[in-house]
């Protein structure tokens, strides 16, 4: 129906706009703790990813260059993990000795200097410090030499429900990713 007089039927008016503002807002409020939720779980996906690889340069390391590798997982405010190479110059590299020290140098890749594992993630297994061992023939061990399979389990804390395993097979040295601990 056509008005008479002066104006406009064009544009919108100021109800129809709050109407449009109050539906984006009760939309936004329902998406915001699935959106948030969903954020802490893609930065568990990519930490246990980012420590897969890690594992994964240091066997391939270990193979190419002819010397024992490992990954050194520490628990701490924040958890970190670090790559390390046996430099037989400077000792002879036990396979007990955490962390550096007795031979193993921080390797001066992107993981040598460490990496933090995002807040709101933690690695809660297999313990409080721990490390993963490559030989060049491209097995691996841990600390205790023993050829065993082993999972590093990482969570996410505001869901422990939602937890990743970073697999490592001791006789083939082969990484591995599942969902669960």
């Amino acid at each position: 129906m056509a008005r008479k007089g002066k104006g406009s039927d064009k544009g919108f008016s100021l109800i129809e706009m709050l109407v449009t503002i109050a539906l984006i807002a009760i939309m936004a409020g329902i998406a915001f703790p699935a959106i948030i939720s969903q954020m802490a779980h893609i930065r568990l996906t990519r930490t246990t990813r980012d420590i897969a690889v890690a594992m994964q340069a240091a066997r391939l390391k270990a193979i190419a260059r002819n010397v024992k590798f490992k990954v050194f997982i520490q628990q701490g405010a924040p958890d970190n993990y670090r790559l390390m190479y046996c430099d037989t110059a400077v000792g002879a590299c036990a396979n007990a000795t955490l962390g550096a020290g007795g031979g193993w140098t921080n390797d001066p890749s992107e993981y040598g200097g460490g990496k933090d594992v995002p807040g709101g993630i933690n690695i809660t297994a297999p313990a409080a410090s721990s490390q993963t061992i490559f030989f060049p023939a491209g097995t691996a061990t841990n600390e205790a030499d023993t050829t065993a399979d082993q999972a590093i389990c990482i969570q996410n804390t505001g869901n422990m429900a939602d937890a990743m395993v970073v697999g490592i097979r001791g006789a083939t040295g082969r990484v591995s990713v599942t969902s669960g601990c």
